[in-house]
């Protein structure tokens, strides 16, 4: 699967900021299930800020919902959580377009792997 990172420039550099996990196509997602867990393997689609859809039905995925793995270049993700958060909404998981996260998140908990 590829996934995007989003960049911006910051004191005249590129650097990655949001990293976006279409979430229809996990397909092996079964919306029952407690927790999904994402492997991250290069390359990913290189997008500027300005090109992101604000329009599109993105939720945040917070440091409070990803979980460590044991497995190399993955993390978990709590969708018992993000759930939680859709259903204050009024929101379907099955509704949601992508999963955004900050990519200082995804590394920080990648740094942590059993």
């Amino acid at each position: 699967m590829t996934y995007t990172v989003y960049y911006d420039y910051y004191d005249g550099k590129q650097v990655p900021i949001w990293f976006v996990i279409p979430v229809k196509s996990l397909n092996l997602l079964d919306y029952e299930q407690e927790t999904v867990t994402i492997s991250i393997h290069a390359p990913f689609n290189k997008q500027e800020r300005e090109a992101f859809d604000p329009d599109a039905m993105n939720i945040t995925i917070t440091m409070n919902d990803l979980l460590i793995t044991s497995t190399p270049q993955s993390f978990g993700i709590s969708l018992s959580n993000v759930k939680k958060r859709l259903d204050e909404s009024g929101v379907l998981l099955e509704d949601i377009d992508s999963f955004i996260l900050l990519v200082a998140d995804v590394e920080e908990v990648l740094q942590f792997q059993l």
